[in-house]
């Protein structure tokens, strides 16, 4: 049990105020732990969190001491908080909330900002070689843009999501993501290329961070460890291969186009055959594009609720993927119920795998349903819930 969360999810549960004011007074208070560490800090709308953990993995293959800040969690919220490739334990966690809630005196972080505020104390006091930082929303009024100057900052694929906050247009998203980049501070791009998937995409840009943390600053890692840390690395619900019941089933977060259409390429390029999508989209995402980039990898679909209250409805998901072309559409009442039963009955003796994709919120759902979560644990905890303004 970690004090004070549900609480501050209570209060700003919606929250997001633009802005670092309040996230720089919190930090002050706490003594600017920030300031001692040295980061590698990412943004991007897609991408960005599989390139951190990347970068970490690389990192630690190559006998650095790392921490890593993500977001959000799939299941439990240990998972935002890596200490040396492991989420950090209930009682680290309790004992920086404990302190940071104590330095609030009248301050109203928002979630995000709380956690932020939490993660650098907890960094802090690991002492790390190297922290290894996500972005949560944009990147220029972003909490973790209160670090002033990183190792290398990196900026990986832009695309249209969270335009309420950032922008209409992916150039006006594109400035809100570069923010993060300092004066005199190296600066990495991706960029994408037609023969490769998107994991391999992100792997090119996690070594050139490497490349930056090589021969900038001087840290040694060999090439061996590039590639075993490439290996070795943990990013669940994303592209994720599971098998159970003698189906193979591929769980991915994709939940805007720009995701949506990695999603599709991957399976592409790999000749990846699909015998259906099983799918929830939050009501606020651009659902229509996403199911017609999702339609080019097969005929049938299932729509799915999951715990969120911006899930759409599984009725009218299921309306708009028959205005999306899907031949055979079926609304389910659960998750449980499209794996282990109307898969069985609508299509019994189809062969191919089965994408289960639409939201990061679903992904860990699935991945607990399926016996595939990677760490001990498995307590659903909530995520922050972004409402436009207004």
């Amino acid at each position: 049990m970690i004090p004070h969360l549900d609480d501050i999810l209570a209060r700003r549960r919606f929250g997001m105020k633009p802005g670092l004011d309040t996230i720089r007074a919190l930090m002050e208070r706490l003594g600017n732990p920030q300031d001692s560490l040295r980061c590698v800090h990412v943004a991007g709308t897609n991408g960005k969190g599989q390139t951190c953990a990347y970068v970490d993995s690389i990192l630690r293959a190559a006998g650095c001491r790392t921490a890593r800040y993500t977001s959000p969690h799939l299941v439990a919220i240990n998972e935002r908080f890596f200490l040396d490739g492991a989420p950090a334990p209930d009682a680290a966690l309790a004992a920086v909330s404990e302190r940071v809630h104590a330095a609030l005196g009248g301050l109203e972080p928002t979630f995000f900002e709380y956690l932020t505020a939490m993660a650098f104390c907890l960094f802090a006091d690991f002492r790390p070689d190297v922290v290894v930082l996500e972005t949560g929303l944009g990147g220029r009024l972003d909490a973790t843009n209160v670090i002033s100057r990183p190792l290398v900052s990196a900026i990986t694929r832009i695309g249209l999501d969270h335009c309420e906050w950032l922008g209409s247009t992916v150039e006006e998203i594109a400035r809100e993501k570069e923010g993060i980049v300092k004066p005199g501070c190296p600066v990495v791009r991706s960029d994408s290329r037609a023969d490769e998937t998107f994991a391999q995409e992100n792997a090119r840009t996690a070594r050139k961070i490497v490349e930056v943390l090589r021969t900038v600053h001087g840290f040694a890692i060999s090439d061996e460890a590039v590639e075993r840390g490439l290996a070795s690395a943990v990013w669940p619900g994303r592209f994720q291969r599971v098998e159970k019941g003698g189906r193979v089933f591929v769980v991915d977060g994709a939940h805007n186009p720009p995701a949506c259409e990695a999603l599709a390429a991957s399976c592409e390029c790999e000749r990846l055959k699909c015998a259906a999508i099983v799918c929830g989209f939050c009501g606020d995402k651009d659902v229509a594009e996403n199911l017609r980039i999702l339609r080019r990898l097969s005929g049938a679909a299932f729509a799915v609720p999951f715990g969120n209250p911006r899930a759409m409805p599984p009725d009218a998901l299921a309306e708009k993927m028959r205005e999306a072309g899907f031949a055979r559409v079926v609304s389910c009442k659960s998750l449980a119920d499209a794996l282990d039963v109307r898969l069985d009955v609508e299509l019994p003796d189809c062969s191919g795998a089965v994408i289960v994709c639409g939201s990061l919120f679903l992904a860990g759902e699935a991945l607990l349903h399926l016996g595939a979560w990677p760490w001990s644990g498995g307590v659903p905890c909530p995520n922050e819930l972004l409402r436009p303004p207004g």
